[in-house]
């Protein structure tokens, strides 16, 4: 799954139990805990403000992992 399909179905459980992730840094520990491994531990030392910048470093690090 990539990120942006990963992204995308964690908007949609939101949707459903908004109650599980009540802050912004939640929601960011939440989504960082469900990417894959190999991305986990590329951005676990990261500090984040938003979740868009969490989705957006994944996205370039996913992009990075292809290449090689």
């Amino acid at each position: 799954m990539t990120v942006l399909d990963y992204e995308r179905r964690f908007h949609d459980l939101f949707l459903f139990a908004p109650q599980f992730v009540t802050t912004e840094q939640q929601i960011i520990d939440r989504l960082r805990d469900g990417l894959r491994q190999e991305l986990r531990q590329g951005l676990v030392a990261l500090r984040f403000e938003s979740s868009r910048e969490l989705i957006e470093a994944a996205q370039a690090l996913e992009a990075c992992m292809s290449e090689g």
